[in-house]
């Protein structure tokens, strides 16, 4: 059996601190993207967020953003309908 502290060290091993100033300007660009007086279109915002995101993830990460991109996973499965008439 697994001592407690053991099962504690893996769940925090998958976690990653994010330094408080940093999520708060991520909240602030969120909604500054869907506020109606944004003084730049949403992309920018977007580009802001993905900016301080990106320096936390780890080189693994940054290699499985890249598959994601060029399998293009983010597209919704196609379905294929054959008619039979």
């Amino acid at each position: 059996m697994n001592e407690p502290a053991v099962e504690i060290d893996k769940a925090l091993s998958s976690q990653t601190l994010v330094y408080d100033e940093d999520l708060l300007e991520i909240v602030l660009l969120c909604q500054a993207a869907l506020a109606q007086d944004s003084p730049y279109d949403k992309v920018y915002y977007i580009e802001q967020v993905m900016n301080h995101a990106f320096g936390y993830i780890t080189r693994d990460q940054r290699r499985r953003v890249d598959e994601y991109l060029a399998n293009k996973d983010y597209l919704p499965p196609t379905e294929i309908i054959i008619d039979t008439h």
